[in-house]
């Protein structure tokens, strides 16, 4: 058995690479954060809007078996869920006078 008990070394790159999704979907939301720290908290609810509404289309049109922690529930609550807090943050970034 190697360092990682009995799961092959190839097991652990399929598992790495399912969790892409939701890696690019975070960098995008830390920097939409690090914009909002800096005092362009629109630019930055927008960006995260963004990083949301994409997340949703990576659920919808990619197969459940590689998008790795963006699937939590069923395809279609996860992607409308993450349609609606996308619109949600979007009007928030344009409604809120600043």
């Amino acid at each position: 058995m190697g360092r990682f008990g009995s799961i092959p070394p190839a097991s652990w790159a399929g598992r790495i690479k399912r969790q892409l999704p939701i890696l690019g979907v975070w960098v995008v939301i830390a920097v939409g954060i690090s914009l909002v720290a800096t005092e362009y908290w629109r630019r930055g609810l927008g960006v995260i809007a963004v990083a949301v509404a994409a997340a949703g289309v990576v659920r919808l049109l990619v197969p459940p078996k590689s998008v790795g922690w963006l699937a939590v529930r069923s395809r279609l609550s996860d992607t409308v869920f993450c349609f609606v807090a996308a619109v949600g943050l979007g009007v928030l970034a344009v409604s809120v006078p600043g």
